[in-house]
């Protein structure tokens, strides 16, 4: 009798034995695995990401009166970032007319300007007079130009470039727009069907 019951008893023994060697299996290959999808989650939360919008030559023309959307609203609470705006304009098969003097490309979080600009402006009176708008649109050739968000430049006291305090409030939950300001000109004219610009944004959520 004695001997059966250590026989039982070793068995018993020798099952949670087994059973506790399996759980600390389970747990050795589960645990990295979890621990790679959290930081995986983590990194693709914080990501660099990338859209892309193709307009056509109708769309371009028509940007002075209606603005389009390159990246839509990213939710409740959550702010685009835009790191940069790539505007590639291919008007290879017809140059767009109808150019403003002061004409500028712009890209703007709902209806508000936020980006750097690609103008025109022959008022200047120090050094040359810009027309890099006329070079992007007016040229029968495929150019690009490169926006970025906007920020001062000062030149008194050494400043330099000063980032403007951003209201997250007001700027939360906004889509990116692109637009062109033609100086009351109107839509732009030209153009061919063929053209079109691809704008690529490169941007991250906050």
């Amino acid at each position: 009798m004695e001997l059966k019951r250590n026989e039982a008893n070793f068995a018993t023994w020798l099952e949670c034995a087994i059973y506790t060697v399996l759980v600390a299996i389970v747990l050795y290959v589960a645990a990295p695995i979890y621990q790679r999808s959290v930081e995986a989650q983590n990194t693709a939360s914080q990501q660099i990401l990338k859209a892309t919008k193709t307009l056509t030559d109708a769309q371009v023309k028509a940007l002075p009166t209606t603005a389009i959307q390159i990246l839509a609203a990213q939710g409740a609470n959550k702010r685009t970032i835009p790191v940069q705006i790539i505007a590639h304009v291919d008007a290879t098969a017809g140059a767009y007319t109808n150019i403003n003097a002061a004409a500028y490309l712009v890209v703007k979080i709902d209806t508000t300007e936020f980006s750097s600009y690609v103008g025109n402006d022959a008022t200047l009176t120090h050094g040359s007079t810009i027309n890099q708008f006329t070079l992007l649109f007016g040229s029968a050739t495929k150019r690009f130009a490169i926006l970025t968000p906007w920020q001062w430049a000062i030149q008194e006291n050494d400043w330099g470039l000063v980032s403007p305090a951003h209201d997250f409030t007001t700027e939360a939950n906004k889509p990116l727009n692109i637009s062109i300001i033609n100086g009351g000109s109107g839509n732009l004219t030209g153009g061919n069907a063929a053209n079109s610009m691809v704008v690529t944004t490169i941007y991250w959520v906050l």
